[in-house]
């Protein structure tokens, strides 16, 4: 499947999180409110477009990276904690599979 892949458990740590990019953003919002059932915490994308934020508006017209507001509207973050053990990670992949 393109989209997702249970290969992110063969990442190396990114000591923050393991970001996901869905289709859409209705996808998003449908694996978050999977993901967040299951008890799996997620975390969206911090920030989009920066030069949509008014301290930035002065650099250039965001308009012009229009793919900073695809990943706002499509990443979303599941942990990836260095105490996340075998187990854990069998339990995420499980919970990811099971996404329809």
């Amino acid at each position: 499947d393109p989209v997702f892949s249970s290969n992110f458990v063969k990442a190396e740590v990114a000591w923050f999180a393991t970001p996901i990019m869905c289709e859409s953003r209705e996808m998003k919002e449908r694996l978050v409110e999977h993901f967040e059932r299951a008890k799996i915490q997620t975390r969206s994308y911090f920030a989009g477009n920066l030069l949509r934020h008014s301290g930035y508006a002065h650099l250039d017209d965001p308009s012009r990276y229009p793919r900073a507001d695809i990943v706002l509207e499509r990443v979303l973050f599941i942990g990836c904690s260095p105490t996340i053990n075998p187990d854990m990670l069998k339990y995420i992949t499980k919970v990811f599979e099971e996404f329809k």
